[in-house]
């Protein structure tokens, strides 16, 4: 962990003793806050400006300001309770103005709006039940991991970023505070399938 982290979490920061150092948490405008025990900013780091830490410091996910995790809740709640579509869970998160992760001072490919593929991002990540989870996706040029082994890409000339299998994933359960649970994301999985399966839109 030290990058951005999900949206709906931050990042806190211990020493190799446990000790806690500060919270970081990730702005829309690529400013990073610097928070203490009580949840207050202490200072702002600018976009690019580095973060110092020490190699032995510990990052791990907690949960984000109430509004984000809010943000969370809502949209596994709209896709599995209310069966909306990307779009339309989109378009409602746009017009009860929830906070985006990212906004035009960040990129100029962002306009401070909510987008389908970042409502399936979220939708599709196990993260927020509480799991770390990596292999999800190969990002390589030339190997990838299989059945916990690295193996040459055949694909390699392809597309470069593609899904791995499930039986591929490699999971350490229960890292770090859940922010919907996992009957609420096996029910949106669940629910995306018999939609893919029956040629329904995720829209």
């Amino acid at each position: 962990l030290g990058g951005t982290p999900p949206y709906g979490y931050d990042l806190r920061y211990e020493s190799d003793r446990g000790e806690f150092l500060f919270v970081v948490r990730f702005m829309p405008d690529g400013t990073k806050q610097i928070l203490n025990a009580k949840g207050r900013c202490t200072r702002t780091l600018e976009r690019g400006e580095a973060l110092s830490i020490s190699k032995r410091d510990r990052a791990k996910l907690v949960p984000s300001s109430a509004e984000r995790v809010e943000v969370i809740r809502s949209i596994f709640w709209l896709y599995t309770e209310e069966r909306r579509g990307l779009s339309a869970i989109s378009s409602w998160l746009n017009t009860s103005g929830a906070p985006t992760p990212r906004g035009p001072a960040w990129s100029p490919i962002y306009d401070g709006r909510w987008r389908d593929g970042s409502v399936r991002a979220i939708l599709l990540n196990p993260l927020y039940t509480g799991d770390m989870v990596w292999n999800r996706r190969t990002d390589a040029r030339f190997h990838r991991i299989a059945g916990g082994r690295v193996v040459e890409r055949r694909e390699a000339h392809g597309a470069r970023l593609v899904p791995n299998d499930k039986a591929d994933w490699m999971i350490v359960r229960d890292s770090h505070e859940a922010l919907i649970s996992r009957r609420t994301w096996e029910a949106a999985q669940r629910l995306r399938e018999e939609r893919t399966s029956l040629g329904e839109p995720l829209e």
